[in-house]
């Protein structure tokens, strides 16, 4: 199912580069790439967390997401997030760095719970 959820990430990332980021410039899109990248790490581990019986802590989200839920959820957060890139663009990089923080403290916090 790994490879199911990246190949996902890939192709949305790929789509939205080669279509509606084509005004982005080389700085915005590598905090894009580091945001999918941040995205599909935090699918991994939420998904390795809940096969050892974590709990999922989103708010949004109940406590056992299938996968299409958490990728559903995924989507529509990147929707947003390039939805407020359009709206503000002298600050998509920052935009797409800070989800990818949000995101990179989100699989670190995943990992930690599933090894306790």
């Amino acid at each position: 199912m790994h490879r199911k959820l990246i190949t996902i990430l890939i192709l949305i990332a790929l789509i939205l580069i080669l279509t509606g980021c084509t005004a982005y410039t080389p700085a915005q899109k590598r905090a894009f790439l580091i945001y999918t990248g941040a995205t599909a790490a935090d699918l991994i581990t939420t998904r390795q967390g809940l096969q050892q019986d974590c709990r999922e802590m989103n708010p949004f989200l109940d406590d056992r997401p299938s996968d299409l839920e958490l990728i559903s959820f995924k989507a529509i957060t990147t929707g947003i997030l390039f939805g407020l890139g359009e709206i503000w663009p002298d600050h998509r990089e920052q935009i797409w760095t800070w989800a990818a923080l949000i995101q990179g403290g989100a699989s670190i916090n995943n990992v930690i719970q599933a090894n306790r």
